[in-house]
């Protein structure tokens, strides 16, 4: 009887030394799991902070691609990571805080946002009158810093943002598009849809040059070359990045807009 006790002591000591053990090494797989997990953050981070570098030093030798707007894939397979980068004229946007009203009613109902035009343009403008009833309600009454300040208009939805945020900017610093880079919806904003098939089916695949340009300029009338003079034009503004890490289950995406001197205008990371 004795030894049957001592037996069963045995037994769920080594039963409880086991569950012990057991919970140790657990805990240390998932010790090992969030370390591995925080060295792959670590590695995105850099990885796309260093694409960001790549893809400056590409626009600084001007090796950029044609019309400045294109895709870098970069494939590690050895370390189950990528980095893409996406890099965009800024000048291919049209800025907030300096089109006109008609050129924002244009891209507004373009994207079917027509309706919500006046509530984005009372939260800009500097005064107090009221296009709509309520459209100065929580109004900034001054220029955007950022576009993602349209989602602090009570009337203005994320998928509203969504459907538009590709074609607007805040850092552009004027009217002035860049008709190699613009997308169709932003030319027939600014220019017309007339204008705009002109610009479009006359553009060869790496964009006007200063001669194709004035060539353009020259087969238009008076009233039309105003307008593109105004609005337009064929070099670049500030650079817009989006870098992209990914190495085996961690991800860092950045992007960022900088200027011509490399003075960063903005900075998101997510």
């Amino acid at each position: 009887m004795r030894k049957a006790t001592v037996l069963i002591f045995a037994l769920g000591l080594l039963t409880l030394l086991s569950l012990i053990c057991l919970e140790m090494g657990l805990k240390r797989m998932v010790e090992v799991k969030k370390a591995r997990l925080f060295l792959n953050k670590t590695r995105a981070s850099l990885l796309a902070l260093s694409g960001i570098n790549c893809a400056k030093n590409l626009f600084l030798s001007g090796n950029v691609g044609d019309g400045l707007q294109f895709e870098v894939v970069y494939n590690f397979p050895y370390r189950e990571g990528s980095l893409k980068l996406f890099v965009e004229d800024e000048s291919s946007r049209i800025d907030l805080n300096f089109a006109s009203d008609e050129v924002l009613e244009n891209l507004f109902n373009s994207v079917g946002l027509g309706e919500k035009l006046d509530y984005v343009l009372d939260y800009i403008d500097q005064d107090s009158s009221r296009r709509r009833f309520d459209s100065e309600q929580n109004a900034k009454n001054g220029s955007l810093d950022f576009t993602e300040e349209l989602l602090l208009i009570n009337e203005i939805s994320a998928s509203d943002y969504s459907r538009i945020k590709d074609f607007i900017t805040v850092f552009n610093g004027d009217e002035m598009i860049n008709v190699n880079t613009a997308k169709e919806e932003v030319l027939e904003a600014v220019v017309g849809s007339l204008l705009a098939a002109k610009i479009l089916s006359a553009k060869e695949s790496a964009g006007y040059n200063n001669s194709e340009w004035q060539n353009l300029l020259d087969g238009l009338s008076a009233a039309q070359q105003k307008v593109l003079r105004e609005n337009c034009k064929i070099d670049y503004g500030h650079l817009r990045i989006n870098s992209r890490a990914e190495i085996a289950k961690a991800d860092k995406n950045i992007l960022c807009v900088i200027d011509q001197n490399q003075k960063v205008r903005y900075w998101h990371e997510e």
